[in-house]
């Protein structure tokens, strides 16, 4: 095995069930190991390689690696074995159903895998930099009950309040197996203080989000339909 959890109970995806979501993460440079890529597909690994710097591939292949240890585990399938399909608007899905969802994401210097059996997930996380957060951006990505929220904000205030929505609403847009551009960023808003969905095209009592700061540098945002009993987060490491 090339990725274990030294802070969860051996069998904590084993015994995962409804009402459960198991989140993992990684730090992509202390969760390398050089046996990530023979995890993954023939496919997977020639979209890794298409990649022109080390880092990306290194991030692309600890996700993924991550992905398939994590569902392997909690399936008692082979994680190199998995298949994997497109579903609508491209999010992907395990190509032999199964019940239980899953998503990925990653930013530089972290990455993050969400599993939920008999339930919808979606997660997001982001690096904190100060200089995205631009008018012009807030203006591109954010609704204006939103922007009427950041605007009387303080600097330092305003940047988290920033990377906070950015997560929910790519945590809520995953979620709903939307990719960027399929549904307008201004066609639901969250209130910031409550990380909770005010407005949306359809019902915004039924998602439930955590938001998380996992490190200093990161936010991080969940979603997930029905609510959930527990979110288990645990690192990852070699």
């Amino acid at each position: 095995m090339t990725l274990h959890f030294p802070t969860a109970p051996d069998d904590w995806l084993e015994t995962l069930g409804p009402g459960d979501v198991a989140v993992g993460l990684a730090d992509p440079e202390a969760a390398d190991h050089p046996d990530h890529l023979t995890l993954l597909s023939a496919d997977e690994q020639a979209r890794h390689a298409r990649y022109h710097f080390e880092r990306d591939r290194q991030l692309y292949r600890v996700a993924h690696a991550m992905l398939r240890v994590m569902l392997g585990r909690h399936l008692g399938w082979p994680a190199s074995a998995l298949g994997f399909e497109e579903g609508e608007h491209g999010r992907p899905r395990l190509s032999t159903p199964a019940e239980l969802d899953f998503n990925l994401s990653h930013t530089r210097g972290l990455v993050a895998v969400a599993i939920a059996p008999r339930a919808e997930v979606g997660i997001d996380v982001e690096e904190v930099r100060a200089s995205r957060v631009t008018h012009n951006l807030k203006k591109t990505v954010f609704a204006p009950e939103e922007l009427e929220s950041l605007a009387p904000m303080a600097r330092a205030q305003e940047v988290t309040a920033f990377f906070t929505l950015w997560t929910l609403k790519e945590a809520y847009l995953k979620v709903r197996g939307f990719g960027m551009g399929v549904l307008p960023l201004d066609a639901f808003a969250f209130d910031v203080e409550r990380a909770c969905l005010v407005r949306a095209p359809d019902d915004p009592t039924r998602w439930t989000f955590e938001i998380d700061r996992p490190t200093e540098e990161h936010h991080l945002a969940v979603a997930v339909h029905p609510a959930p009993k527990q979110i288990q987060t645990h690192w990852a490491s070699t």
